[in-house]
């Protein structure tokens, strides 16, 4: 059984391009949300909200995963 490092598998299993994309596109907003305060915190308030919907979608999806198989067993 193969163990690897805690926090590297996405890494080992993605194209040197791609993370150099990220990377660059990581700093690239690191120094662009360093500049301003409000920026900054108007990123954080829309991310908070697509984490919101997101949370939203996925407990939707639960439920409807649990009720399909109990309404299929009552046709």
């Amino acid at each position: 059984m193969t163990t690897f490092t805690k926090g590297r598998r996405v890494e080992r299993h993605t194209s040197q391009n791609s993370l150099e994309k990220i990377r660059n596109t990581t700093i690239s907003n690191i120094h662009q949300f360093s500049q301003s305060k409000i920026d900054l915190d108007s990123r954080i308030k829309n991310l908070e909200n697509e984490w919101d919907i997101e949370r939203y979608l996925e407990t939707n999806a639960s439920v409807i995963a649990f009720i399909g198989p109990i309404l299929g067993a009552f046709v």
